[in-house]
């Protein structure tokens, strides 16, 4: 079984920019029924080019013998520039909430609309990011924590309001697989120049997570804040997705 990509672009007021999106779906996945899971991808190029998101998922699909990965379609959101992403990821960012206010009230709609044209009723619906991807994609389950019920966090440059933040409610409807490495903390971002130590909130967040009875696994690996760590890791983490 292989693996499509379709490149879709439309605009948002809310950005004020064309925005793109790449649909990353199975070549059957039309024909596979009428239940679909979608899967929205942070920094989704990177992913492409730097996580082997295409070859990785063809992989999955061929050793699959139940075919838990044909009902998968990807959605890919590049965020632009480095600057760009720091001020849409980052929940201090000049444009984050208009970030938000974009994937929830012009995004979301245009996908769906898209599936429901091809007959597909979405069964469950996950978010999928690294470093301040993740962030972003913790910051967007919060705000609508009905919507997001699957979570695939990987070395979440996490912020210490949204920790407090998971701890405040009940989260026993989320799916939640979150991985980090032990050499992450004194990361030192490029953007703002701040220090950051992701290993240490990390493991604050897995106890916010356990706190608030997520249906949370986590790994702690032997890694550093690095891309070769996420690819590495992407198969298990989209498997976690494809299965629970």
């Amino acid at each position: 079984m292989e693996v499509a990509l379709e490149e879709s672009v439309f605009y948002s007021s809310v950005l004020d920019r064309e925005q793109k999106v790449t649909f990353l779906y199975p070549d059957l996945f039309k024909a596979e029924g009428d239940d679909c899971s979608l899967l929205f991808v942070q920094d989704g190029e990177d992913y492409l080019q730097l996580g082997h998101l295409k070859e990785q998922f063809t992989d999955l699909l061929k050793q699959n013998q139940k075919n838990r990965f044909s009902n998968i379609a990807m959605i890919l959101i590049p965020p632009g520039t480095s600057h760009e992403r720091y001020q849409f990821y980052h929940p201090e960012g000049e444009h984050h909430k208009q970030y938000l206010q974009f994937f929830h009230q012009e995004l979301l709609p245009f996908i769906r609309n898209h599936f429901t044209q091809q007959g597909k009723h979405i069964k469950k619906m996950g978010l999928l990011g690294d470093s301040l991807g993740a962030t972003v994609s913790l910051a967007l389950a919060l705000q609508h924590p009905s919507v997001w019920t699957y979570l695939l966090l990987q070395s979440t440059a996490i912020d210490i309001s949204l920790i407090q933040e998971v701890k405040e409610t009940n989260r026993e409807n989320w799916c939640v697989y979150q991985v980090y490495g032990v050499y992450e903390d004194g990361f030192q971002s490029q953007i703002s120049g701040k220090t950051l130590d992701i290993t240490t909130n990390n493991r604050k967040l897995v106890n916010a997570f356990q706190h608030a009875k997520a249906n949370l696994t986590y790994f702690e690996e032997n890694e550093g804040h690095l891309w070769s760590f996420w690819k590495d890791d992407l198969k298990r983490a989209l498997t976690f997705f494809a299965q629970t």
